[in-house]
């Protein structure tokens, strides 16, 4: 029997409708998969002398520096960042870790540690000490120190006026100051140098500490500023902003968080100043390169 034409037409077009959309599926299925904002190779900045990526983790915390060859991670925010910040660091040539800096015991810090742990050699960890009764019981924190313990990575605990070195890289530790049952007070507060660059990481620490900070006078003027806390009122202080003297400020923080970061005092705060921002839920990840004396600020967005 003999098919009209305009039902054989109909028939070879659905067939070739159904095939595309297989053909969708299957490159949606064996496609490698797409990393978000290009978190492929960024070697544009990883290449220079000099290099601090505030990485876009949502509402945490996680900054990679890499000065020469010397690669150092801090923080890395909840668990479920684990496996981006595993590709960034590989498909940027970073195969083991210097030092990996955890500023202080909650999870939108350190959810990742025992992934990385496993999965990046690492050298030296720097964490906060506790006395005995103000030790956290978390499993998290259980386990980031069996994770610690297993990587062979050595523990190095810090305190205000410590001093490290890789190569031309210094960290001062300017915080903790002292023993808090509050962790966000415990959280270590670092000034990196490179040359004439410099950038103040500040954890999730308070205006309290910031106050023994700068009543011991401690050297906190640095060219870039992490805000505290997610840029919370309950840290940056006017007083504090002002000895660090910034010529920007990143925020990091996660697109319509729940608390409400950055709040609107800090924002002023900003405003008021006439301070330079970033934000990494507006403006994904930033970087901060360049060869120690000329520096550059870039956003991912």
């Amino acid at each position: 029997m003999k098919i009209p034409a305009r039902i054989k037409n109909k028939v070879i077009s659905i067939l070739m409708s159904v095939l595309g959309v297989c053909v969708v599926l299957l490159i949606g299925i064996f496609a490698p998969e797409k990393n978000e904002e290009n978190e492929t190779s960024n070697n544009k900045y990883m290449d220079n002398p000099f290099c601090v990526t505030f990485f876009d983790v949502g509402q945490g915390d996680c900054e990679i520096i890499s000065c020469n060859g010397y690669n150092i991670l801090i923080d890395g925010g909840e668990a479920e960042n684990s496996g981006r910040i595993v590709r960034y660091l590989k498909d940027n040539g970073i195969e083991k870790l210097d030092c990996y800096v955890l500023t202080h015991p909650h999870s939108d810090h350190i959810g990742v540690a025992p992934y990385i742990l496993e999965e990046i050699p690492c050298d030296k960890v720097f964490t906060t000490y506790f006395s005995e009764f103000n030790v956290p019981t978390t499993n998290l924190y259980e386990n980031t120190l069996d994770a610690i313990y297993e990587s062979g990575a050595e523990p190095v605990l810090v305190e205000a006026g410590d001093s490290f070195t890789f190569g031309e890289l210094i960290i001062d530790i300017v915080a903790p100051v002292y023993e808090s049952d509050d962790y966000n007070a415990m959280s270590i507060v670092c000034k990196v140098s490179y040359k004439e660059a410099s950038v103040l990481f500040t954890g999730d620490t308070t205006k309290s500490v910031e106050q023994q900070i700068l009543d011991r006078e401690a050297d906190v003027d640095a060219d870039i500023l992490k805000a505290a806390h997610h840029g919370s009122s309950t840290s940056n202080s006017e007083e504090f902003f002002d000895a660090v003297s910034p010529d920007a400020v990143i925020i990091s923080c996660g697109a319509d968080n729940s608390y409400g970061h950055p709040h609107r005092e800090v924002m002023k705060l900003l405003s008021d100043k006439e301070a330079e921002y970033f934000r990494t839920d507006y403006d994904g990840t930033v970087y901060y390169f360049g060869d120690g004396i000329n520096m550059t600020l870039e956003s991912s967005r």
